[in-house]
């Protein structure tokens, strides 16, 4: 299959990067902090095996891959309104929204403050984060990558064996995660993810169709997938046995996972 082109639209003087692919309902993908279109989806495999049943759309986040990486604060609430106006770019009404870790939360916050514009939510290595936890951990981040260019702070915090990452970990992973980022686009990033919080009663309010896929050893992101799945009465959720926040990609039985349940809400 040909590469898909990449597109480019503005997003209120931000020029953010997407592809598409296939025909049918359409389905935007939202890849998680400091990954990519390719690292995201199409590496795995998902873009294209989504795009054999659906219009499917991939996003490139602010700050991220080869949409613009702007140093000031135009991050946080701007980042899901940005999928709204990709929407309004491709005059389609509504989509279904597909989010791993980082991109679960936008998709979030779209369904919650546009639920017009949602036909289904699937979460992936994600759930109802609030906005008062996790402050002080995404201040370490943003001054880490200010000062140094590094990951440090929440490579501790994802890492999901027991004994601490060593320092040559630490820094193999950062290298490996960095690599193409700009440091001060993330923290600009960083310093506005309390505005992705949610509260229970956003979550309880939702009407759309939701789905949790999780790993059950994902140290970053399991406790607020389990408040997500309590909270939100009708969401359906799926525990990922021997699977952590990075390895959920790798697990081959994650694109029939998306496929069963979008096919269901279409």
């Amino acid at each position: 299959m040909t590469a898909a082109v990449d597109k480019y639209f503005d997003s209120d003087g931000v020029q953010l990067r997407y592809i598409e692919q296939g025909y049918g309902e359409p389905v935007i993908l939202l890849h998680g902090f400091t990954r990519n279109i390719e690292q995201g989806w199409v590496n795995y495999k998902l873009f294209d095996r989504l795009s054999e049943f659906f219009h499917v759309i991939a996003l490139d986040a602010r700050g991220h891959g080869k949409s613009d990486k702007p140093h000031s604060d135009v991050y946080g609430k701007q980042m899901y309104v940005d999928i709204v106006r990709l929407m309004d770019h491709l005059k389609l009404e509504s989509a279904h929204l597909v989010g791993y870790s980082m991109g679960g939360r936008l998709s979030l916050k779209t369904t919650i403050h546009y639920p017009k514009r949602v036909r289904s939510t699937l979460l992936l290595a994600a759930g109802a984060g609030r906005s008062d936890e996790g402050r002080q951990l995404w201040s370490d981040l943003s001054e880490s990558l200010e000062t140094a260019g590094q990951l440090h702070p929440l490579m501790k915090v994802l890492w999901s064996n027991r004994k601490p990452p060593s320092e040559r970990q630490l820094t193999a992973m950062n290298a490996n995660m960095m690599d193409g980022n700009d440091p001060l686009a993330l923290a600009g990033v960083a310093r506005g993810y309390h505005e992705l919080g949610v509260t229970t009663d956003d979550v309880a309010a939702i009407t759309t169709p939701l789905q949790v896929v999780i790993g059950e050893e994902d140290a970053a992101a399991r406790s607020d997938a389990d408040r997500l799945c309590r909270d939100a009465p009708h969401a359906t959720c799926i525990l990922v046995p021997g699977t952590d926040h990075f390895s959920l990609l790798l697990r081959p039985e994650l694109a029939t996972y998306i496929v069963d349940f979008l096919l269901q809400v279409s």
